[in-house]
């Protein structure tokens, strides 16, 4: 969930006809869900093509380092951070992949 989708629904249930304490416990409630969900699954708060690395020991188990990301398996490093189906990559380029901007 974002930040403005998080801002539109405090919005919607503080504008909703209830009373105050329990649009409070509601607001209190989800804020420390969205605390307890990042406590427990730290790791898991990231998009999976926002991986970086510098060796292949920072990507998982049979990944790849592709000049700063990871390639998942059957994939090959193809020019800049392009991660390629292997065999796939002719003159530094992936066909039908764009390359990162």
């Amino acid at each position: 969930m974002n930040n403005v989708s998080v801002f539109d629904e405090v919005a919607r249930i503080l504008a909703s006809p209830m009373p105050r304490r329990q649009a409070l416990r509601r607001v209190i409630g989800g804020l420390a869900g969205a605390a307890l969900a990042t406590a427990a699954w730290p790791g898991n708060a990231r998009a999976d093509n926002d991986k970086t690395c510098s060796t292949d020991g920072d990507c998982k188990k049979n990944e790849s380092c592709c000049n700063g990301t990871c390639c998942p398996p059957g994939k090959d490093c193809c020019g800049n951070k392009v991660c390629c189906p292997h065999g796939q990559c002719k003159q530094g380029k992936c066909p039908g992949v764009p390359s990162p901007s």
